[in-house]
């Protein structure tokens, strides 16, 4: 695909990372109901319905062999277009399908995009991504009916693979490990840079730690407070015990408050009295990929809660402790053969959190062994998902001459 030129339609289109990217960015259908700006959720549910009714206009003109008419509202024109101007489309990596709220919103608006691409008869590529927990039978159909018309589909864990497979999609769903399992370069003196200012010291234990923020109505409330008040007793633990100093990193900032794990970090942070407080240390800064993961590999022992995070560190051979939200986590580990080093965040207790701790302490050496096995083959599959999708879209290009 040389002299391929990329549109990314997002649903948060001023991100910096796109401006840093000097890409073409179209707002997503999440921008044009209010979804970005948190307007009430009957002011959504109306434009949601209007931009489906405009969709399905734009289908009958098009079929009509007409341009779009000028009385769709131009950003929802806009979107249509892009769509119609695409060869081919590619869906984003991560979890947009689950459950939420009290009345499933938003899956649909998110199930909109993928809608769009079929509605306007696009070959439609799912990157390594997770699926599920879907709680509702409507959300089931819905996305079983969406994901059937796809060309191929990639799900990163086996908790989606068994989802795919009681969905019975067809024979064009495959597993593929996520995107961030990447095999990158980066210098270990440009992390112990960043360290020096924070006192740090590798002649000491030093482990590191992502905390996750409260996430709105993804996750438990009451959940998300045992959570909270387990990972302090955790560290307490920790420090008293394994004599260590933790860092606590920031993985994600954004784009809303409640996505914010830095604003937790300082909370956490805040909770912990006593002398214990002199060796926890708050990372808030924001670090390029190759920088972050730098900085994980300088660790002792990992702790994740953030997805990525743990990726970044396993791929950096660290021992990784995993706290799950979602079923993608404890996926992911055992689509890895790591499943016993995770605990679901609804399950977390004390007593279970600092054995699996202690334990993943103790078998540093055993774990960094079987890591070293392990990374050269996932870095191998992962690199044959552009490959495949390559490979579909020529033989697509065959059957349509």
């Amino acid at each position: 695909m040389k002299n391929a030129e990329f549109i990314i339609v997002a649903n948060y289109p001023k991100e910096p990372f796109f401006r840093d990217q000097n890409v073409i960015v179209e707002p997503s259908p999440w921008v044009h109901v209010g979804k970005t700006e948190d307007k009430p959720f009957y002011c959504q549910l109306f434009w949601f319905v209007l931009g489906i009714l405009w969709a399905l206009i734009s289908k009958m003109f098009l079929i009509a062999k007409k341009d779009l008419p000028a009385f769709i509202p131009k950003n929802w024109r806009g979107l249509f277009q892009t769509y119609l101007d695409a060869d081919i489309i590619i869906g984003s990596g991560g979890n947009q399908f689950y459950s939420s709220g009290r009345f499933g919103w938003p899956f649909p608006l998110n199930a909109m995009s993928v809608w769009l691409a079929h509605l306007f008869q696009k070959p439609l590529f799912i990157m390594p991504q997770s699926i599920g927990p879907l709680k509702r039978a409507w959300e089931r159909y819905v996305l079983a009916s969406l994901y059937r018309k796809n060309r191929l589909t990639f799900l990163r864990d086996n908790r989606s693979l068994q989802l795919a497979n009681r969905l019975k999609l067809n024979g064009s769903v495959f597993y593929a490990p996520d995107l961030a399992f990447r095999n990158i370069d980066f210098d270990p003196n440009n992390a112990i840079g960043v360290f020096e200012k924070l006192g740090f010291d590798e002649s000491v234990n030093n482990i590191g730690m992502t905390i996750i923020a409260p996430m709105g109505h993804a996750l438990n409330k009451d959940d998300v407070e045992n959570y909270y008040s387990t990972l302090k007793g955790l560290i307490e633990r920790m420090i008293n015990t394994l004599h260590c100093e933790v860092y606590l990193f920031r993985q994600v900032s954004g784009p809303t408050p409640l996505e914010n794990d830095g604003l937790v970090n300082e909370t956490i942070a805040s909770r912990i009295k006593g002398p214990e407080k002199e060796s926890v240390h708050v990372v808030n800064q924001e670090f390029p990929t190759d920088l972050l993961m730098a900085l994980y590999e300088q660790m002792d022992l990992f702790i994740a809660s953030r997805l990525h995070s743990g990726i970044f560190a396993i791929c950096g051979r660290r021992p990784t402790v995993f706290f799950g939200y979602l079923s993608k986590t404890m996926g992911v580990l055992e689509a890895l053969g790591l499943e016993t080093w995770g605990i679901e965040l609804e399950n977390m207790t004390p007593e279970n959190v600092w054995c699996l701790v202690n334990r993943a302490w103790a078998q540093r050496s055993s774990i960094i062994s079987y890591l070293n096995e392990l990374m050269p083959q996932v870095f191998q599959e992962g690199d044959r998902v552009i490959l495949k999708v390559l490979d579909d879209y020529n033989t697509m290009l065959k059957e349509s001459d």
